[in-house]
């Protein structure tokens, strides 16, 4: 808020030159906004949302009963379907507040009387009290999104994007401690270790087909994925962290004093490069789907198509349309940003939606320590690498993965046709095929 409270201050200064008077104001302002905002986001769930809750409960427990007792998958749409109904009635439930608290953040100026003039400090206040409020609110539904999605997982991921015929892997959910954050986890399986990275817009669900193909029976590896902080079920923390050492610490959990394949889609396959050149001797191979890269140039020029994207993107993060955000980001980023809107559909996209959505909605504190460029240092890493792409993706990252194609030394290329951003999401059959002959030329796997 400094950069409103500035400008509230040099208003008012500007109009009766009281400018002391007036940043105490604003000071208390700024106190009863964040007052509010925690409030808000602090808010217990209605006795009838919280009966709904334990509904959704019961009926999950229910359904594990009767999975232990009957030897046949058990859907879980009407699961699914009771946590949206919860989040649909959180939702207006909150958005309700949000006139009444608008009006008590108004009550707080006293008897300081301002003109509504468009542009003027009443404006910029309003905006910014809006602004406060629906971020609070966002807090709170994505910790209840949080929440519902920790009561459905066991159920749904039995389910959701299993290749036909496969067994579930029995998979360990794991609390690993990196700093002040608590970062969830999950292991299954045998062997040599993989460890997956997930995309910005996903968690680790992303690559349930992958567990499924690698921890079943028998288990070709043991495997491990992890939410970032800020993604799926683990929170930011107030502290400086690093992505690397988020992932060195979970390398410490699940694999200690060994070399592991890390396999890491847009973002984290960026911090699985940075990962290689910070210490190389803890990674065996890689896996690069789309990857971005540290200290990779600007896209210069936009192309005029994805410049309209943008223009869109922009205007929905100035309104905080958390829905509109995510509808445009799975376009650009499931679809691909030049294809047909809702090229991909059915459990995929309801998956993006809901693993971004918590992203989103999620809490922002502590401060990343942004790693050492890589771009330029890339002809170091010396391990075996599998390097995919989508020819629906951005531009600029299909030409990212061709300068990687030329610069890494040891690098086998895919790219995989009608596919955009997420291949092992899209295609996972395809991208299984894939992994497994890489991993079998890593690490001699038999593939059954």
């Amino acid at each position: 808020m400094d950069r409103e409270a500035s400008l509230l201050v040099a208003d008012r200064g500007a109009r009766d030159g009281n400018r002391r008077e007036f940043g105490q104001r604003v000071r208390d302002l700024e106190a009863e906004a964040r007052r509010l905002a925690d409030a808000i986001a602090a808010v217990g769930i209605s006795p009838a949302l919280t009966r709904r809750f334990r509904d959704v409960e019961a009926e999950v427990a229910s359904l594990k009963r009767a999975q232990a007792t009957a030897p046949v998958a058990i859907l879980a749409s009407t699961v699914r379907e009771s946590v949206r109904a919860l989040l649909r009635d959180l939702g207006g439930a909150l958005n309700a507040e949000l006139p009444v608290a608008r009006e008590a953040l108004r009550a707080a100026l006293g008897d300081v009387r301002l003109q509504p003039e468009a542009g003027g400090v009443y404006a910029v206040f309003e905006d910014t009290a809006d602004r406060l409020l629906l971020r609070a609110v966002g807090d709170g539904m994505g910790l209840v999104a949080r929440a519902c999605n920790q009561v459905s997982r066991s159920i749904s991921r039995d389910n959701d994007a299993l290749p036909s015929g496969s067994v579930n892997p029995v998979t360990e959910p794991l609390i690993i401690s990196s700093g002040l954050a608590q970062i969830a986890a999950e292991v299954a399986g045998a062997g040599p270790v993989v460890v997956f990275l997930h995309a910005g817009v996903a968690d680790r669900r992303m690559w349930q087909p992958q567990f499924a193909a690698l921890t079943g029976v028998p288990p070709r590896c043991r495997a491990a994925a992890y939410d970032r902080r800020g993604f799926g079920e683990t929170l930011h923390a107030e502290e400086r962290y690093s992505q690397v050492g988020d992932l060195f610490r979970v390398l410490d959990a699940v694999a200690p004093g060994e070399r592991a394949i890390l396999v890491g889609c847009s973002q984290g396959g960026r911090i699985a490069i940075d990962a290689a050149l910070a210490d190389p001797a803890r990674v065996r191979a890689l896996v690069l789907v789309a990857p971005a890269i540290s200290g990779a140039p600007e896209i210069t020029p936009v192309p005029p198509a994805l410049q309209a994207w943008l223009d869109k993107l922009e205007l929905a993060e100035t309104a905080a349309d958390i829905d509109h955000i995510n509808a445009l980001e799975a376009h650009a980023w499931l679809d691909g940003p030049l294809a047909s809107e809702g090229r991909v559909g059915g459990a995929v996209r309801e998956l993006f939606l809901a693993m971004n959505d918590i992203a989103l909605r999620a809490e922002r504190r502590g401060t990343e320590v942004e790693p050492e460029a890589a771009y330029g240092h890339v002809r170091e890493i010396a391990v075996p690498t599998l390097l995919v792409w989508g020819d629906l993706d951005f531009p600029h990252i299909a030409q990212r993965c061709r300068y990687l194609a030329v610069q890494m030394p040891r690098v086998t290329t895919l790219p995989m046709q009608n596919t955009a951003h997420l291949p092992s999401l899209e295609h996972p059959a395809q991208f299984d095929r894939a992994l497994l002959a890489f991993l079998n030329s890593v690490t001699g796997l038999e593939d059954a």
